[in-house]
């Protein structure tokens, strides 16, 4: 029953970079009959996908979208044939901006097998297309994991898919199987940013604010990784147990304007390194950021809302403790906790436990141990 080294973001699909994965960058725009949108995956889990959510980010006009899977023709590109006899698709009339669309398979769900390449999903122009522009969502600044490249877009602007000019830019993609578990496409983010979270000042009300969090096996982490606003004053990170109550806890770090900040570079920084990693058993915890005064300036912290509790599950969150991962926040002597929202943050994880002893392993501890999530609301 020993601590492994294990390096890891954790939740896994939450954060990429310490600024945070935006979505308000363009992954492709659809603005014309025949023009198409297609990210290329591995299948994330075997069994039948109901249903595929896209992000959007502008829409000028509302026009129908016809989305769906298909099969990979020998240049990786989509082979033009819906998946599950020619039926794999469905037309979505698509009018707001920012916004999850559903694509419901429901009643032509398509199967796919873990790990495979098979399949495209594909948006493109309905066949009674008007005008207008709609641009699809992606992340900023990721980085990518999968293998062989995976995964990546490909865009028909009216010519035919590319042969070779394929992107690896991401998209604001999710998938849902008829089971109710949800996936994120690695890496591709699963929540909505700030606007829907938005920002929360810590000038006294509240005083401090967080992530609370469960551990399903002990587990050591040698840093935060937070999207802040720092305005100059100084503010400390303090872990709590379950049983602390504002006021406990144990400083993490300690902060001074002066330049002294573990792992900071100034107010451009958002990743704190601690002096030395912090073991943390199973059960619930608290990391929260307290400022050492209530009066401006002051500390800001960034939140993301949550759709649905099924995305909690695809963003690598274990279901069993989807509860007790959410934005927590000092309310007088005692904590407030908002089970739809989350820090923008991960923990930097460096050690899990090996499962020895009858204890849980990585599968427990960092989303079933891989990094594409996959748990039932």
């Amino acid at each position: 029953m020993t601590l492994q080294d294990f390096m890891a973001f954790h939740p896994p699909g939450l954060l990429s970079t310490g600024e945070g994965l935006r979505d308000t960058n363009i992954a492709a725009t659809i603005n014309a009959s025949g023009e198409a949108f297609a990210c290329f995956f591995q299948a994330p889990a075997t069994g039948n996908i109901q249903k595929i959510w896209i992000r959007t980010n502008t829409v000028a006009s509302s026009e129908t979208i016809r989305g769906g899977l298909q099969g990979v023709d020998a240049s990786g590109n989509p082979d033009g044939t819906w998946m599950n006899s020619g039926n794999g698709f469905v037309d979505v009339s698509v009018s707001t901006s920012g916004t999850w669309q559903q694509f419901d398979l429901t009643t032509n769900k398509v199967a796919v097998t873990y790990g495979t390449t098979e399949a495209f999903v594909v948006f493109e122009a309905g066949p009674s297309w008007v005008s207008g522009d709609i641009d699809f969502a992606r992340p900023q600044k990721l980085f990518f994991h999968g293998a062989a490249g995976l995964p990546y877009n490909a865009e028909d602007t009216g010519a035919g898919w590319p042969g070779s000019t394929k992107t690896q830019e991401g998209a604001c993609l999710v998938l849902e199987y008829d089971d109710g578990k949800c996936y994120f496409i690695q890496n591709w983010w699963a929540g909505e940013h700030l606007g829907s979270g938005g920002s929360v000042a810590l000038d006294g009300t509240p005083g401090a604010a967080g992530l609370k969090f469960e551990l399903l096996s002990e587990i050591a982490i040698d840093g935060i990784i937070l999207s802040m606003e720092f305005n100059n004053d100084d503010f400390k990170l303090i872990h709590y147990t379950s049983a602390q109550n504002p006021g406990g806890g144990t400083d993490l770090i300690a902060t001074s304007w002066d330049g002294d900040v573990e792992g900071k570079d100034n107010d451009a920084g958002k990743y704190f390194k601690f002096d030395s990693p912090l073991t943390l058993a199973a059960g619930v915890h608290r990391i929260t950021v307290k400022p050492d005064s209530t009066g401006s300036p002051h500390v800001v912290v960034n939140q993301i809302a949550v759709d649905q509790t099924q995305f909690k599950g695809a963003l690598g969150i274990p279901h069993s403790a989807l509860t007790n991962w959410a934005w927590t926040q000092e309310n007088g002597a005692s904590w407030a906790d908002t089970a739809d929202r989350l820090p923008d943050g991960v923990l930097c994880v460096t050690q899990v436990h090996d499962g020895a002893g009858g204890g849980a392993g990585t599968d427990s501890v960092l989303g079933g141990g891989n990094l594409n999530g996959g748990f039932a609301a």
